[in-house]
């Protein structure tokens, strides 16, 4: 039950970080980049964006 609260939490913060990026004012260049970076490391990649990508 935990394991499957986790995945979800993870899921929808996952989400999050790529509607951020879509929806941002960034070039283009860095929106494909992070977004790539969030789909190939859902977890690292989402918590790295958070710290240093939305700045």
């Amino acid at each position: 039950m935990l394991n499957t609260i986790l995945y979800i939490a993870v899921l929808i913060f996952w989400i999050w970080a790529l509607y951020d990026i879509i929806t941002s004012n960034k070039p283009t260049d860095k929106k494909v980049l992070w977004a790539v970076i969030v789909i190939i490391f859902p977890l690292l990649g989402t918590l790295i964006y958070y710290f240093a990508g939305r700045k």
